[in-house]
């Protein structure tokens, strides 16, 4: 089931993509950090929007995240700032060893600058696809845009095995190399090589995941469905915006529609916005959408109360009403 599983992988990726099934899609991004050889001391660029999965495996290495802001159209890794990173790590004398940029919610990140700027410094790329399979960017599948990249089969994702994750690579041997590092860097017998991993997925899973992958368009349909469903629901109600898929460049899968994870309630919700300054990519700005109190603690942290004025926000302008006038009135 394992080796069926990867191969129907990688028929939906393409030809040049050789996948390993895992048990996780943290598990992954710890194994292409491990085969790019990253351990103490280095620094690994990353997003500031995000799911801790993406940054543990960084600490898991003895590595040190540095958090790179996400721009407000893909709500991705914002290449402006990427590059204004490393210049500034350059001075510094620390040159990262990896970029970790994130397909969010099935929204593909900026790849074309992306990957221009990673060209240009020469640090390679790991894609964290975790929920974009089936997504597009330009006609190319995400997954496939990282030296590394990786999926994710958790429950919540377009397909799921329960749990479950898979890393992508380019090269036979490179796959190879992760298979072995997956299982705990076995030789024979009671032999290990190194050290190793407990990260292979299970046969049992596998099998379910066989089964995931045939009602995968199935799955991508439905999802793209939703989306209209509430597209049309939420056009009616103040303070609330969707994100927007931007025409040609961009097909995705939708997960984000789906969660309700992307939708901006105007009154209750922190933003993560670039601050614009030369260290921008160090001092993320929280903004705060309509009304919330920031207070800065001690530590440097920032707590937020939300501010429940009922004046302003009364019954007849309610989002709650709103969505019961939709309702009632068939829309």
């Amino acid at each position: 089931n394992i080796a069926s599983f990867e191969k129907s992988i990688e028929s939906v990726m393409g030809e040049n993509s050789k996948v390993v099934a895992l048990n996780s899609g943290a598990s992954a991004i710890h194994l292409a950090l491990k085969l790019l050889e990253i351990g103490s001391g280095d620094e690994v660029l990353c997003q500031t929007f995000t799911f801790c999965a993406t940054v543990n495996p960084i600490l898991y290495c003895g590595a040190t995240p540095i958090f790179i802001e996400s721009e407000k159209e893909t709500w991705n890794m914002c290449p402006v700032f990427l590059e204004e990173a490393i210049k500034d790590r350059l001075k510094k004398k620390c040159k990262p060893k990896a970029i970790v940029v994130v397909d969010s919610y099935g929204m593909p990140a900026k790849w074309d600058e992306i990957l221009a700027i990673s060209r240009k410094y020469e640090i390679p790329v790991i894609e964290d696809a975790a929920a974009a399979l089936g997504s597009m960017y330009k006609g190319q599948m995400c997954g496939t845009f990282g030296d590394f990249s990786t999926l994710s089969f958790n429950g919540n994702k377009i397909i799921t095995t329960s749990s479950g994750g898979a890393l992508i690579c380019r090269e036979k041997y490179v796959k190879e190399r992760a298979i072995y590092l997956a299982t705990q860097a076995k030789i024979e017998g009671s032999v290990h090589g190194e050290v190793g991993f407990n990260y292979r997925m299970s046969n049992v899973l596998a099998g379910i995941g066989r089964g995931q992958m045939e009602v995968l368009d199935k799955h991508i349909s439905l999802r793209r469905g939703m989306n209209q469903f509430y597209k049309a629901l939420f056009t009616f109600v103040r303070f609330c915006s969707l994100q927007h898929r931007i025409p040609v460049i961009f097909s995705e899968n939708l997960e984000e529609t789906m969660n309700m994870k992307n939708i901006m309630l105007g009154f209750c919700l922190i933003v993560l916005v670039g601050c614009g300054t030369s260290n921008a990519y160090e001092k993320p700005t929280v903004r705060i959408v309509g009304e919330a109190q920031m207070t800065k603690l001690p530590n440097g942290n920032y707590e937020v109360t939300p501010r429940w004025i009922k004046d302003r926000f009364n019954a007849e302008n309610s989002m709650v009403k709103q969505l019961e006038d939709c309702r009632e009135g068939g829309r």
